[in-house]
Protein backbone atom coordinates (compact mmCIF):
# COMPACT_ATOMS: atom_id res chain seq x y z
CA UNK A 1 0.00 0.00 0.00
CA UNK A 2 1.38 3.42 -0.97
CA UNK A 3 1.72 6.22 1.55
CA UNK A 4 -1.04 8.21 -0.17
CA UNK A 5 -3.41 5.21 -0.04
CA UNK A 6 -2.61 4.66 3.64
CA UNK A 7 -3.31 8.31 4.45
CA UNK A 8 -6.55 8.25 2.45
CA UNK A 9 -7.77 5.26 4.43
CA UNK A 10 -6.79 6.89 7.74
CA UNK A 11 -8.60 10.11 6.81
CA UNK A 12 -11.71 8.27 5.59
CA UNK A 13 -11.90 6.20 8.78
CA UNK A 14 -11.46 9.29 10.96
CA UNK A 15 -14.13 11.26 9.08
CA UNK A 16 -16.72 8.50 9.44
CA UNK A 17 -17.39 9.94 12.90
CA UNK A 18 -19.19 13.31 12.68
CA UNK A 19 -17.73 14.42 16.00
CA UNK A 20 -14.24 14.00 14.55
CA UNK A 21 -15.14 16.20 11.57
CA UNK A 22 -16.54 18.81 13.96
CA UNK A 23 -13.22 18.80 15.80
CA UNK A 24 -11.28 19.44 12.59
CA UNK A 25 -13.75 22.17 11.57
CA UNK A 26 -13.09 23.86 14.91
CA UNK A 27 -9.36 23.58 14.27
CA UNK A 28 -9.75 25.18 10.83
CA UNK A 29 -11.85 28.01 12.28
CA UNK A 30 -8.87 29.02 14.42
CA UNK A 31 -6.38 29.10 11.55
CA UNK A 32 -6.07 32.47 9.73
CA UNK A 33 -7.87 32.17 6.37
CA UNK A 34 -4.96 33.50 4.35
CA UNK A 35 -2.80 30.63 5.61
CA UNK A 36 -4.74 27.82 3.94
CA UNK A 37 -6.41 29.83 1.15
CA UNK A 38 -3.23 31.40 -0.26
CA UNK A 39 -1.13 28.86 -2.17
CA UNK A 40 2.15 30.66 -1.57
CA UNK A 41 1.55 30.60 2.18
CA UNK A 42 0.39 26.99 1.95
CA UNK A 43 3.56 25.96 0.12
CA UNK A 44 5.65 27.64 2.82
CA UNK A 45 3.70 25.70 5.46
CA UNK A 46 4.28 22.45 3.54
CA UNK A 47 7.97 23.21 3.32
CA UNK A 48 8.12 23.85 7.08
CA UNK A 49 6.36 20.57 7.82
CA UNK A 50 7.82 18.16 5.27
CA UNK A 51 11.26 19.44 4.29
CA UNK A 52 12.95 16.97 6.67
CA UNK A 53 11.20 13.95 5.12
CA UNK A 54 12.17 12.10 1.96
CA UNK A 55 8.72 10.72 1.10
CA UNK A 56 6.36 13.45 -0.05
CA UNK A 57 2.71 12.47 -0.63
CA UNK A 58 1.10 13.43 -3.94
CA UNK A 59 -1.05 16.14 -2.34
CA UNK A 60 2.05 18.08 -1.26
CA UNK A 61 4.67 20.21 -2.97
CA UNK A 62 3.66 21.01 -6.52
CA UNK A 63 7.06 21.04 -8.15
CA UNK A 64 7.88 23.91 -10.49
CA UNK A 65 5.93 26.44 -8.42
CA UNK A 66 8.20 29.16 -7.05
CA UNK A 67 7.71 30.07 -3.40
CA UNK A 68 7.90 33.78 -2.61
CA UNK A 69 9.43 34.28 0.82
CA UNK A 70 9.17 38.09 0.71
CA UNK A 71 6.86 39.74 3.26
CA UNK A 72 6.12 36.43 4.96
CA UNK A 73 4.40 36.88 8.32
CA UNK A 74 5.99 35.25 11.33
CA UNK A 75 2.86 33.24 12.07
CA UNK A 76 3.49 31.07 9.02
CA UNK A 77 6.81 29.96 10.45
CA UNK A 78 5.33 29.63 13.93
CA UNK A 79 2.38 27.61 12.63
CA UNK A 80 4.39 24.39 12.55
CA UNK A 81 5.75 24.77 16.08
CA UNK A 82 2.97 26.58 17.92
CA UNK A 83 -0.08 25.02 16.30
CA UNK A 84 0.45 22.14 13.91
CA UNK A 85 2.51 20.09 16.39
CA UNK A 86 -0.20 20.38 19.05
CA UNK A 87 -2.92 19.32 16.63
CA UNK A 88 -0.73 16.44 15.46
CA UNK A 89 -0.21 15.19 19.03
CA UNK A 90 -3.93 15.43 19.73
CA UNK A 91 -4.80 13.41 16.63
CA UNK A 92 -2.06 10.90 17.40
CA UNK A 93 -3.59 10.27 20.80
CA UNK A 94 -7.11 9.95 19.38
CA UNK A 95 -6.06 7.66 16.52
CA UNK A 96 -3.28 5.71 18.26
CA UNK A 97 -0.60 6.80 15.78
CA UNK A 98 2.85 6.81 17.38
CA UNK A 99 5.17 7.28 14.40
CA UNK A 100 5.79 11.07 14.18
CA UNK A 101 6.39 11.08 10.42
CA UNK A 102 3.15 9.24 9.64
CA UNK A 103 1.37 11.48 12.13
CA UNK A 104 2.56 14.67 10.39
CA UNK A 105 1.44 13.33 7.04
CA UNK A 106 -1.92 12.27 8.44
CA UNK A 107 -2.55 15.58 10.22
CA UNK A 108 -1.87 17.63 7.12
CA UNK A 109 -3.85 15.28 4.85
CA UNK A 110 -6.80 15.47 7.24
CA UNK A 111 -6.73 19.27 7.34
CA UNK A 112 -6.77 19.38 3.53
CA UNK A 113 -9.56 16.80 3.26
CA UNK A 114 -11.88 18.62 5.65
CA UNK A 115 -10.89 22.02 4.21
CA UNK A 116 -12.76 21.15 1.02
CA UNK A 117 -16.13 20.99 2.79
CA UNK A 118 -15.28 23.61 5.45
CA UNK A 119 -14.19 26.37 3.09
CA UNK A 120 -16.58 25.15 0.38
CA UNK A 121 -19.56 25.67 2.69
CA UNK A 122 -18.26 29.08 3.84
CA UNK A 123 -17.91 30.13 0.22
CA UNK A 124 -21.51 29.22 -0.67
CA UNK A 125 -22.74 32.41 0.97
CA UNK A 126 -20.23 34.43 -1.04
CA UNK A 127 -20.95 32.97 -4.47
CA UNK A 128 -24.25 31.03 -4.57
CA UNK A 129 -26.40 34.10 -5.24
CA UNK A 130 -24.36 34.86 -8.36
CA UNK A 131 -23.37 31.51 -9.89
CA UNK A 132 -25.25 28.67 -8.16
CA UNK A 133 -27.28 28.00 -11.33
CA UNK A 134 -24.21 27.93 -13.61
CA UNK A 135 -22.60 24.56 -14.33
CA UNK A 136 -19.73 25.75 -16.53
CA UNK A 137 -16.69 27.07 -14.68
CA UNK A 138 -16.00 29.54 -17.51
CA UNK A 139 -19.54 30.94 -17.38
CA UNK A 140 -19.27 31.22 -13.59
CA UNK A 141 -15.98 33.14 -13.80
CA UNK A 142 -17.45 35.42 -16.48
CA UNK A 143 -20.35 36.28 -14.14
CA UNK A 144 -18.05 36.87 -11.17
CA UNK A 145 -15.72 39.17 -13.13
CA UNK A 146 -18.76 41.33 -13.93
CA UNK A 147 -19.76 41.43 -10.26
CA UNK A 148 -18.62 44.66 -8.61
CA UNK A 149 -18.18 43.32 -5.08
CA UNK A 150 -16.16 40.20 -5.96
CA UNK A 151 -12.44 40.97 -6.12
CA UNK A 152 -10.86 38.25 -8.24
CA UNK A 153 -7.41 39.80 -7.77
CA UNK A 154 -7.54 38.96 -4.08
CA UNK A 155 -5.73 35.68 -3.31
CA UNK A 156 -8.03 34.80 -0.40
CA UNK A 157 -11.11 35.30 -2.60
CA UNK A 158 -9.57 33.02 -5.24
CA UNK A 159 -8.86 30.50 -2.47
CA UNK A 160 -12.51 30.47 -1.40
CA UNK A 161 -13.61 30.19 -5.02
CA UNK A 162 -11.23 27.27 -5.59
CA UNK A 163 -12.84 25.29 -2.76
CA UNK A 164 -16.30 26.32 -3.99
CA UNK A 165 -15.60 24.89 -7.45
CA UNK A 166 -13.93 21.81 -5.91
CA UNK A 167 -17.01 21.16 -3.78
CA UNK A 168 -19.18 21.40 -6.89
CA UNK A 169 -16.79 19.16 -8.91
CA UNK A 170 -16.31 21.84 -11.58
CA UNK A 171 -12.56 21.40 -12.21
CA UNK A 172 -12.85 18.34 -14.43
CA UNK A 173 -11.01 19.02 -17.68
CA UNK A 174 -9.53 22.24 -16.28
CA UNK A 175 -6.59 20.90 -14.24
CA UNK A 176 -3.82 19.62 -16.50
CA UNK A 177 -3.42 16.16 -14.98
CA UNK A 178 -7.09 16.10 -13.88
CA UNK A 179 -5.98 15.97 -10.22
CA UNK A 180 -9.12 17.77 -9.06
CA UNK A 181 -8.49 16.87 -5.40
CA UNK A 182 -5.35 19.06 -5.18
CA UNK A 183 -6.20 22.52 -3.89
CA UNK A 184 -2.89 23.95 -5.10
CA UNK A 185 -3.23 22.60 -8.64
CA UNK A 186 -6.88 23.69 -8.85
CA UNK A 187 -5.99 27.13 -7.50
CA UNK A 188 -3.22 27.61 -10.07
CA UNK A 189 -5.52 26.47 -12.90
CA UNK A 190 -8.27 28.82 -11.67
CA UNK A 191 -5.92 31.82 -11.51
CA UNK A 192 -4.82 31.22 -15.11
CA UNK A 193 -8.44 30.81 -16.22
CA UNK A 194 -9.47 34.07 -14.51
CA UNK A 195 -6.65 35.96 -16.28
CA UNK A 196 -7.67 34.56 -19.67
CA UNK A 197 -11.41 35.21 -19.23
CA UNK A 198 -10.88 38.69 -17.74
CA UNK A 199 -9.24 39.85 -20.98
CA UNK A 200 -12.21 38.54 -23.01
CA UNK A 201 -14.74 40.13 -20.65
CA UNK A 202 -12.97 43.50 -20.89
CA UNK A 203 -13.34 43.39 -24.69
CA UNK A 204 -17.00 42.39 -24.41
CA UNK A 205 -17.77 45.19 -21.94
CA UNK A 206 -16.04 47.76 -24.16
CA UNK A 207 -18.10 46.67 -27.16
CA UNK A 208 -21.34 46.66 -25.14
CA UNK A 209 -20.62 50.19 -23.88
CA UNK A 210 -19.90 51.40 -27.41
CA UNK A 211 -23.19 49.92 -28.65
CA UNK A 212 -25.13 51.51 -25.78
CA UNK A 213 -23.60 54.89 -26.54
CA UNK A 214 -24.66 54.65 -30.19
CA UNK A 215 -28.26 54.07 -29.10
CA UNK A 216 -28.41 57.38 -27.19
CA UNK A 217 -29.88 60.39 -28.99
CA UNK A 218 -27.31 63.15 -29.59
CA UNK A 219 -29.33 65.78 -27.69
CA UNK A 220 -28.87 63.90 -24.41
CA UNK A 221 -25.81 64.45 -22.26
CA UNK A 222 -23.83 61.48 -20.93
CA UNK A 223 -22.51 61.89 -17.38
CA UNK A 224 -18.71 62.07 -17.30
CA UNK A 225 -16.00 62.49 -14.70
CA UNK A 226 -15.79 66.24 -15.32
CA UNK A 227 -19.47 66.57 -14.41
CA UNK A 228 -18.74 64.67 -11.21
CA UNK A 229 -16.01 67.15 -10.25
CA UNK A 230 -18.58 69.97 -10.22
CA UNK A 231 -21.07 68.14 -8.00
CA UNK A 232 -21.91 68.72 -4.36
CA UNK A 233 -21.66 65.80 -1.93
CA UNK A 234 -25.38 65.04 -2.12
CA UNK A 235 -25.38 65.24 -5.94
CA UNK A 236 -22.46 62.81 -6.03
CA UNK A 237 -24.36 60.36 -3.80
CA UNK A 238 -27.33 60.49 -6.20
CA UNK A 239 -24.98 59.92 -9.14
CA UNK A 240 -23.58 56.84 -7.39
CA UNK A 241 -27.16 55.58 -6.93
CA UNK A 242 -27.78 56.04 -10.66
CA UNK A 243 -24.53 54.22 -11.47
CA UNK A 244 -25.43 51.21 -9.34
CA UNK A 245 -29.01 51.22 -10.63
CA UNK A 246 -27.51 50.79 -14.10
CA UNK A 247 -25.69 47.72 -12.75
CA UNK A 248 -28.98 46.16 -11.67
CA UNK A 249 -28.96 47.19 -8.01
CA UNK A 250 -31.77 48.63 -5.95
CA UNK A 251 -30.35 51.64 -4.14
CA UNK A 252 -31.36 54.10 -1.49
CA UNK A 253 -29.69 56.97 0.30
CA UNK A 254 -29.17 56.95 4.05
CA UNK A 255 -30.05 60.09 5.98
CA UNK A 256 -27.69 62.95 5.27
CA UNK A 257 -26.76 63.48 8.92
CA UNK A 258 -25.73 60.67 11.22
CA UNK A 259 -25.34 58.22 8.33
CA UNK A 260 -22.90 56.09 10.39
CA UNK A 261 -20.35 55.95 7.59
CA UNK A 262 -22.66 54.75 4.80
CA UNK A 263 -24.10 57.16 2.21
CA UNK A 264 -25.69 54.66 -0.17
CA UNK A 265 -26.96 51.10 0.32
CA UNK A 266 -27.26 48.95 -2.79
CA UNK A 267 -28.76 45.45 -3.03
CA UNK A 268 -28.62 42.73 -5.69
CA UNK A 269 -28.82 38.94 -5.55
CA UNK A 270 -29.66 39.15 -1.85
CA UNK A 271 -26.33 40.87 -1.13
CA UNK A 272 -26.30 44.34 0.45
CA UNK A 273 -23.33 46.62 0.05
CA UNK A 274 -22.63 49.94 1.73
CA UNK A 275 -21.01 52.83 -0.11
CA UNK A 276 -19.16 55.83 1.26
CA UNK A 277 -19.18 58.52 -1.47
CA UNK A 278 -16.39 61.11 -1.35
CA UNK A 279 -16.51 63.96 -3.91
CA UNK A 280 -13.20 65.56 -2.96
CA UNK A 281 -10.67 67.96 -4.41
CA UNK A 282 -7.93 66.22 -2.40
CA UNK A 283 -6.86 62.62 -1.79
CA UNK A 284 -9.10 60.50 0.44
CA UNK A 285 -7.51 59.45 3.73
CA UNK A 286 -7.97 56.30 5.80
CA UNK A 287 -10.70 58.05 7.82
CA UNK A 288 -13.16 57.22 5.03
CA UNK A 289 -12.20 53.55 5.27
CA UNK A 290 -12.65 53.62 9.04
CA UNK A 291 -16.13 55.10 8.55
CA UNK A 292 -17.29 52.41 6.12
CA UNK A 293 -15.89 49.64 8.35
CA UNK A 294 -18.01 51.01 11.21
CA UNK A 295 -20.99 51.40 8.87
CA UNK A 296 -20.84 47.75 7.80
CA UNK A 297 -21.33 46.66 11.40
CA UNK A 298 -24.04 49.25 12.07
CA UNK A 299 -26.17 48.40 9.04
CA UNK A 300 -25.38 44.67 8.94
CA UNK A 301 -24.33 44.77 5.29
CA UNK A 302 -22.09 42.36 3.39
CA UNK A 303 -19.42 44.50 1.73
CA UNK A 304 -18.12 48.05 1.90
CA UNK A 305 -17.09 50.43 -0.90
CA UNK A 306 -15.45 53.85 -0.82
CA UNK A 307 -15.90 55.71 -4.12
CA UNK A 308 -14.22 59.01 -4.97
CA UNK A 309 -13.58 61.32 -7.89
CA UNK A 310 -10.03 61.69 -6.57
CA UNK A 311 -7.43 59.19 -5.34
CA UNK A 312 -6.62 57.40 -2.09
CA UNK A 313 -3.66 57.84 0.21
CA UNK A 314 -1.39 54.83 0.75
CA UNK A 315 -2.63 54.46 4.33
CA UNK A 316 -6.22 54.32 3.04
CA UNK A 317 -5.25 51.58 0.58
CA UNK A 318 -3.49 49.56 3.28
CA UNK A 319 -6.42 49.84 5.70
CA UNK A 320 -8.90 48.93 2.95
CA UNK A 321 -6.89 45.83 2.05
CA UNK A 322 -6.75 44.58 5.64
CA UNK A 323 -10.52 45.15 6.09
CA UNK A 324 -11.62 43.79 2.69
CA UNK A 325 -13.01 47.17 1.59
CA UNK A 326 -13.28 47.89 -2.14
CA UNK A 327 -11.89 51.23 -3.33
CA UNK A 328 -12.97 52.99 -6.53
CA UNK A 329 -10.62 55.87 -7.32
CA UNK A 330 -10.97 58.47 -10.09
CA UNK A 331 -9.67 56.17 -12.81
CA UNK A 332 -11.92 53.24 -11.85
CA UNK A 333 -14.97 55.52 -11.51
CA UNK A 334 -14.25 57.09 -14.89
CA UNK A 335 -14.08 53.64 -16.51
CA UNK A 336 -17.41 52.70 -14.92
CA UNK A 337 -19.04 55.91 -16.19
CA UNK A 338 -17.79 55.14 -19.70
CA UNK A 339 -18.91 51.50 -19.44
CA UNK A 340 -22.39 52.00 -17.96
CA UNK A 341 -23.48 55.33 -19.54
CA UNK A 342 -25.70 57.51 -17.38
CA UNK A 343 -27.85 59.91 -19.39
CA UNK A 344 -28.71 63.32 -17.95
Amino acid sequence: MTLSDKLKNLCDDYCNDDSNVTLVNNILSRIPNDLLLNINNLLIVENEIFAKYTKIPSYCMVYGVTINYNNVDDYMYKFKHDYFDKVSKLLGRKCNIEDSETLDYFTYALLLKVSKSYYGNLSKHKFDGIINNLTSIKSAINALIRCEYIDLKNTTTIGYLTYYFMMRDMFSGVVSDNNTSSFIKCNIALSHLIDDIAADVASEVELESFESMLNIKPEYHILNINDIDLMTGSEFEKAICALFNNMGYKTYLTKSSGDQGVDVIAEKNGIKIGIQAKCYSNSVSNAAVQEIVAGIKHYGIERGFVITNNYFTNSAKELAKSNNIILWDRDYLNNKLIELIIVL
